[in-house]
């Protein structure tokens, strides 16, 4: 049985688990991202995956990298329709 694994952690949560990565290791993170999430979450090596991806994010670009990309591409589209027109 395979439960989807949602991203919808906010900012000081994520930011709580990338700290006990740091700190403690990926499995403590792990187990955290677990309470946080109270799901049953079977495929660990994605949560592991993910923690990781989220901790270089912010070691390389800071708080900005945790923000949905999605503002991105609509701020990119609108720029393209301006630079058309």
């Amino acid at each position: 049985m395979y439960f989807f694994i949602s991203k919808n952690l906010t900012v000081e949560q994520w930011l709580k688990i990338i700290d006990v990565c740091k700190n403690e290791g990926i499995r403590v993170a792990e187990l955290e991202y677990r309470i946080i999430k109270s799901k049953i979450l079977k495929h660990s090596c994605e949560i592991c995956k993910r923690i990781k991806t989220k901790a270089r994010l912010v070691d390389n670009y800071g708080m900005k990298s945790l923000i949905k990309k999605r503002f991105w591409k609509i701020q990119k589209k609108e720029m393209i329709l301006i630079i058309m027109e």
